[in-house]
């Protein structure tokens, strides 16, 4: 059961960050949008490092 939660998590931060860049691609006539989705991206892929880190680090 744990594990099926810490893979839903993870496709979840995968599709918020997937869906942040494609939000950017589509209004790429401000640079404030592809900011923000580069800040998005960054964090959601620093939260995915830190939880298989500790996933890992458990076992």
């Amino acid at each position: 059961m744990n594990m099926t939660l810490k893979i839903a998590s993870l496709l979840i931060i995968f599709f918020l960050m997937v869906s942040s860049f494609a939000f950017a691609s589509f209004n790429n006539s401000t640079i404030m949008s592809e900011s923000a989705s580069m800040i998005l991206i960054g964090i959601g892929l620093m939260s995915m490092g830190g939880f298989l880190r500790g996933s890992i680090g458990r076992r």
